[in-house]
């Protein structure tokens, strides 16, 4: 299982507040800004109004293309919603373009496991 990573800022009223990421969760740090991780990595992003519009209404928003050295070019990556866990990012999978939440496909194997 993978061990999250703490990210720390220190927001206006100037005290640390501290977050805890495992892979390819997100979260909302201060304002516009968000963090997630991908890895061993952590990104930060600007996520304004009407992208978190677009969050609200369709459950999923563009947040830009990173590079990994392990992937052959710069992939999209989405900022998601699922309604268990909470914020994500993913990239789109397959012809058919899907999502899939890290930990609804961890308990997924956990249960196929148990059987």
């Amino acid at each position: 299982m993978d061990v999250g990573e703490n990210v720390r800022w220190l927001d206006r009223e100037l005290t640390y507040r501290e977050v805890r990421l495992e892979h390819r969760e997100a979260a909302p740090i201060i304002g516009k800004l968000w963090a997630f991780r991908w890895d061993d990595d952590i990104y930060f992003v600007k996520v304004g109004f009407w992208k978190k519009l677009k969050l609200k209404l369709f459950g999923r928003v563009y947040i830009g293309h990173i590079e990994r050295p392990e992937w052959r070019a710069p992939l999209p990556i989405y900022l998601l919603k699922c309604g268990e866990h909470g914020y994500y990012v993913d990239y789109p999978h397959g012809y058919t373009q899907y999502f899939e939440c890290p930990r609804c496909l961890q308990e997924t194997k956990a249960e196929l496991r148990r059987r």
